[in-house]
């Protein structure tokens, strides 16, 4: 089976990044197909360079951001990317 082009190429640390953050949030990531978007990562490490937090917690703040404004993984991510949303 060859790797999705929007995968992330190390495989241990999304599984561990899927481990770390709820099943609702999981949930929402997946129907919105939010892991396999590029912007999700980059956006992990907009808020990773923000914050010097780890890319488990960075996850999370994003989901979080997500889940209490009720906007999609995806348009945070891309706000984020925008510097419309900022992590301090």
């Amino acid at each position: 089976m060859g790797q999705n082009e929007y995968e992330p190429r190390h495989p241990k640390w999304r599984r561990k990044a899927r481990r770390d953050v709820t099943i609702e949030s999981r949930q929402q990531i997946r129907q919105s197909e939010s892991w396999y978007n590029p912007q999700v990562h980059q956006a992990t490490g907009v808020i990773i360079a923000q914050t010097h937090a780890d890319p488990d917690e960075a996850l999370r703040r994003l989901v979080g951001h997500a889940e209490s404004t009720g906007c999609p993984v995806d348009a945070v991510a891309a706000d984020v990317i925008a510097r419309r949303i900022t992590f301090t």
